[in-house]
């Protein structure tokens, strides 16, 4: 027995590569191609000049030459993981090309030769042969992306200079059919590898860390409605508020509250220019950011690198907690001045003191100047109609009656109360109340940085520059964002016939309640039942209701006020 096994091991010694890599070939699913002797494509002409002089790194060498000999001495039960599988396969199929053939179509992620079939492998192979002698035919992500695969394994080819400048000239090749993912990997990747190699300043020119930075979101718009921040929605700040339960007061008035507090920003602005001092250094944070990047991020690699990660600071500006604590007391400030206004004489707590002084009389001028004028406007609105003498009396027919309305028949129930539970409950609602209070005062007692308290140190050019942008907050109007007007068309897609007819009969946002009344009566609707649909969908995609009544008038929210350029 043990003499046939040693005569079985010497006749597998004697196999040549090519007989071994045709049996491991007939056992794959993928058909075999004839392997050709020589390169099918000339390297020197692929590599670009600013590359020529790379070499290869000697632990990217070894590694190759170790899965070659591993190749030659495995048997055909040898298995390896995913990784693995590909850079073997592509270590096999190095040298094939292809012929011309039809184009398969290919959709895959994480691209191997596992993924393809026969005619999908037959069309690879023609595709890379064409590519590498510079003839560009159609190919889907997948089928690049395999041969990416490919290049940054060094699987392909050993040549630093000639796999780094493959990448860049398929980058180039397809950049015109303006593939995010492909563009944004690639640059990444082809900085991986010269980052690999040590080519720092290579590396820059497709992934350069001091170009990439970090902004919040709030911080976008605030810069770019620097000079109307009255422009920014309600939507916009309340992601940054402390949110509580709603009042009863807020929720009968919350356009006018979230109005008036929309309105304020520009005046708290003004104010800090004129004690020295800029809102967006008390609001944002800007500050270098360590960012860790890890090479070959999302790529299938087979191979070992010297490296695993790189770290790099970048430039980022952050929401600083004072905005969050600034913009929640700025809201009740709003709601106390809105409370004032309308003659409420209960205020709710609102921290004043960590203001300018003078905010919150600023506030209430703005809102007092506005309430007569729209008296005022009222007044020649409803005394335009003017007594004409001297016409001709004519005689009509007589004024039909309006038909007498049978009032509709309701069954009461009547009302059962249950003591105990109403004590239990009675119970619950004081206990609750005696926490709230209890987290109010700890929250009072906690130190606050107030922005009445910033420096005057801050620098004079750039206080200079701010009180020239800074607008009389009269003139500042309500400029929609290009996500709000996203926001109001998808709510208009979601609005039936009805809901958009009604909003046809607003103009300058304002409809005459007993009108609007009349016109949903006709639709055999109720009036609360037809405008609690209607903002039952705007709340849910503008994230506030978008009609309020306000006294004989149904009024739109101004956030959202061209919807009725829409409709």
């Amino acid at each position: 027995m043990s003499g046939l096994v040693g005569r079985i091991n010497n006749f597998i010694k004697g196999l040549s590569q090519s007989d071994i890599q045709s049996n491991e070939h007939t056992k794959s699913p993928v058909e075999d191609f004839k392997k050709k002797s020589s390169l099918f494509y000339d390297e020197q002409k692929i590599i670009l000049d600013k590359f020529q002089y790379i070499k290869t790194p000697s632990f990217i060498l070894e590694y190759r030459n170790r899965h070659l000999q591993k190749k030659q001495s495995q048997n055909d039960a040898y298995v390896t993981l995913t990784n693995e599988k590909l850079y073997e396969d592509s270590l096999k199929y190095r040298e094939k090309s292809g012929t011309p053939c039809e184009y398969v179509e290919l959709k895959s992620y994480y691209t191997t030769f596992t993924h393809l079939d026969n005619p999908q492998l037959q069309y690879y192979f023609y595709w890379r042969d064409s590519f590498l002698n510079g003839i560009i035919l159609d190919a889907s992500l997948s089928y690049r992306f395999l041969f990416v695969y490919e290049l940054l394994n060094y699987s392909f080819n050993p040549n630093s200079a000639f796999n780094i400048s493959a990448l860049v000239r398929l980058l180039d090749a397809y950049k015109e059919r303006e593939e995010y993912s492909f563009y944004r990997y690639m640059n990444i990747w082809i900085s991986d590898m010269l980052l690999e190699i040590g080519e720092e300043r290579l590396a820059n020119d497709y992934f350069n860390p001091g170009k990439v930075h970090y902004e919040d979101r709030l911080y976008q718009k605030f810069k770019q409605n620097e000079e109307s921040l009255a422009a920014l929605t309600y939507s916009d700040w309340k992601p940054y508020m402390d949110i509580r339960k709603p009042t009863p007061f807020y929720e009968t008035h919350r356009m006018k509250i979230n109005k008036a507090f929309r309105e304020s920003i520009p005046i708290l602005q003004r104010l800090l220019v004129e004690q020295s001092g800029l809102l967006e250094n008390c609001w944002f944070d800007k500050r270098k950011d360590e960012r860790r990047r890890y090479v070959f991020q999302g790529a299938v690699l087979g191979r070992e690198s010297n490296r695993d990660s790189y770290s790099y600071l970048i430039d980022a500006v952050y929401v600083k907690g004072q905005l969050r604590e600034d913009i929640t007391q700025l809201h009740r400030l709003a709601e106390n001045v809105m409370r004032e206004v309308l003659g409420e004489k209960r205020m709710i707590q609102a921290a004043e003191e960590q203001f300018p002084a003078g905010l919150k009389e600023e506030m209430l001028r703005l809102k007092i100047e506005e309430q007569e004028a729209k008296a005022s406007k009222k007044k020649k609105t409803t005394s335009r109609f003017v007594t004409v003498k001297g016409g001709e009396k004519t005689e009509g027919g007589v004024i039909p009656q309006p038909l007498k309305e049978e009032p509709p028949i309701v069954n009461f129930v009547p009302l059962e109360f249950n003591d105990d539970k109403i004590k239990m409950l009675s119970k619950e609602n004081d206990e609750l109340q005696r926490l709230f209070q209890q987290y109010e005062a700890e929250a009072e007692k906690e130190p606050k940085e107030s922005i009445a308290d910033v420096s005057a140190e801050s620098e004079e050019q750039k206080i200079e520059q701010a009180k020239s942008k800074v607008p009389d907050v009269l003139s500042v109007l309500s400029v929609q964002s290009g996500e709000a007007e996203e926001d109001v068309q998808a709510l208009i897609d979601e609005l039936n016939e009805k809901q958009k007819q009604f909003l046809q009969l607003f103009q300058e946002g304002e409809l005459d309640r007993k009108a609007g009344v009349d016109f949903i009566k006709l639709q055999k609707s109720m009036p609360s039942v037809f405008l609690d649909a209607l903002n039952e969908k705007a709340e849910e995609i503008l994230g506030d209701i978008l009609i309020e009544q306000d006294g004989d008038t149904y009024v739109i929210n101004e956030d959202f006020i061209n919807i009725l350029e829409y409709v």
